[in-house]
């Protein structure tokens, strides 16, 4: 599946270089760069895998799954969100609820999350798909449940002149190599020289491990989840404690880790900043977190386009993965993952004519 990311992040597009080029194509024709979305959905305990693509590359992404994976079946399927009222009120006079949020890194962009290669050995016993954890959650879902996830990825800037990110990444790779370096003094000149200490196995994997990461194309990516079900069965921690617990096994000791982002969570409580108002604060935050799925919402690039949408002094839960660190989070289940009682199946499946069958008539 990395493959396949790559190949997606190829098809990054952006306004052309030089003035006046970029000027018109991003000023006047409004040139911003295409996002995907890679969407996970449980009905009631059956899962699908969804990708969601600009109509334009949809021939594209479709050749490189086969060529990823060749016995799977890609369908144009109707959306999903229609499955459920598209307003809030519509959703509370049909007896449901909602909950949802996203989530973010831990720390800083430039730190990587554990990735596939953590989850691969030898022995094929103890092998282990990781994304057969949150396959387990969505799977145990009621009938009258709902788990949607969302990953919105968008090509990150790869210019490291203007790449927020790499440029991040380098300031971090310095900070690192400088840790404990101090100014001692040296001769009776008052000469001094810059003393760093040898750096312990646990401080050179770290960085070795950002110099690693930041040699593969990143995206910028926004993870987010909605739970849907009646009232009287709403239980929201099914879903939420159950991804971020499946998130949780790609967390590494002195590397990255997924957190929910607070910022974005539907259940306001008293004691939430600004203390006040909190159910009209969680109805409004439900409403917002909704609109958002529906349109796949991802922030803005620019300044100004981040103050037109109202979001510039709001945090956002946007964060830097690697086509390694995305494979790793979202791919289809491989045969470590039982997926029968999960997973609908084709019926049947396209296949080519067999071997040794005559083209012309003798």
């Amino acid at each position: 599946m990395e493959q396949f990311f790559a190949s997606i992040y190829a098809l990054r597009n952006e306004p052309g270089p030089g003035f006046p080029t970029t000027l018109k194509e991003k000023y006047l024709d409004g040139e911003v760069t295409l996002w995907f979305s890679l969407e996970m959905a449980s009905f009631g305990g059956e899962i699908h895998f969804y990708l969601r693509t600009p109509a334009k590359h949809k021939n594209v992404i479709e050749a490189n799954l086969y060529a990823q994976y060749p016995d799977i079946e890609i369908i144009e399927a109707d959306d999903y969100i229609s499955r459920m009222p598209a307003g809030l009120p519509e959703l509370y006079q049909s007896g449901f609820d909602l909950a949802g949020g996203e989530f973010k890194t831990g720390k800083p962009d430039p730190y990587p999350i554990a990735t596939y290669l953590k989850f691969e050995t030898a022995q094929e016993e103890y092998q282990l798909d990781p994304i057969s954890a949150l396959m387990e959650i969505f799977g145990k879902l009621r009938p009258e449940e709902d788990g949607w996830l969302q990953i919105l990825i968008r090509p990150a800037d790869p210019n490291p002149k203007t790449s927020h990110w790499k440029k991040q990444v380098a300031e971090t790779i310095e900070e690192l190599r400088k840790k404990g370096a101090k100014e001692v003094s040296v001769g009776d000149e008052g000469q001094t020289m810059t003393y760093t200490p040898l750096k312990t196995p646990g401080e050179t994997a770290v960085i070795k491990a950002i110099e690693e990461s930041v040699l593969k194309s990143g995206f910028e990516v926004v993870i987010r989840w909605l739970y849907f079900a009646p009232q009287s069965i709403f239980n929201k921690d099914v879903v939420q404690r159950g991804i971020a617990g499946a998130l949780n096994q790609y967390a590494s000791g002195g590397l990255n880790f997924f957190v929910p982002s607070l910022a974005s969570k539907t259940a306001m409580e008293w004691h939430n900043f600004p203390y006040v108002f909190p159910k009209y604060r969680t109805a409004v935050r439900k409403k917002e977190l909704l609109k958002k799925y529906q349109e796949r919402s991802l922030p803005e690039e620019t300044i100004l386009a981040q103050w037109s949408a109202a979001n510039f002094w709001r945090s956002r839960s946007v964060f830097v993965l690697n086509t390694e660190e995305l494979a790793t989070i979202y791919h289809l289940p491989s045969h470590l993952v039982l997926t029968a009682p999960f997973v609908r199946r084709v019926e049947a499946k396209r296949a080519g004519p067999p071997a040794g069958l005559p083209l012309f008539e003798e």
